[in-house]
């Protein structure tokens, strides 16, 4: 059913997916102190900022096992990725106002994303 796509690859997919959502909850909490907030109001922000992330990961080649370097490549491929993907996720929310989105939660998710992804394929890459 999946040609070309190993189990080890979707469970990476799937902690990446979940790390993304994390984030956003996770600044949503530290910024606002509400985690409803962009649960209830904002979901689309969730699922439009784990769409972006996950597209740049892809681009970035980080689900390509067999390219997985050591750690310090690793972090830089992330890093790049993290930081390529809020280019368009800020145009977005900046150029469609029903879509509001503040700059401090969006800091706060880019380095919280940046973070977890980088422990997370650390640790994977080791199991």
């Amino acid at each position: 059913m999946f040609n070309g796509i190993r189990k080890r690859q979707v469970v990476l997919f799937t902690g990446d997916t979940f790390i993304f959502i994390i984030s956003a909850c996770i600044a949503a909490l530290l910024r606002w102190g509400d985690l409803f907030t962009i649960l209830i109001n904002q979901p689309n922000v969730i699922l439009i900022t784990s769409l972006f992330y996950i597209t740049f990961f892809y681009i970035f080649d980080l689900y390509n096992l067999s390219k997985h370097g050591d750690a310090w490549n690793v972090t830089i491929q992330i890093l790049f990725a993290v930081i390529t993907a809020c280019g368009p996720i800020a145009l977005l929310f900046y150029s469609v106002p029903v879509w509001k989105y503040g700059r401090g939660v969006w800091a706060i998710q880019m380095i919280i994303t940046f973070l977890l992804a980088v422990a997370w394929h650390l640790i994977y890459s080791i199991i």
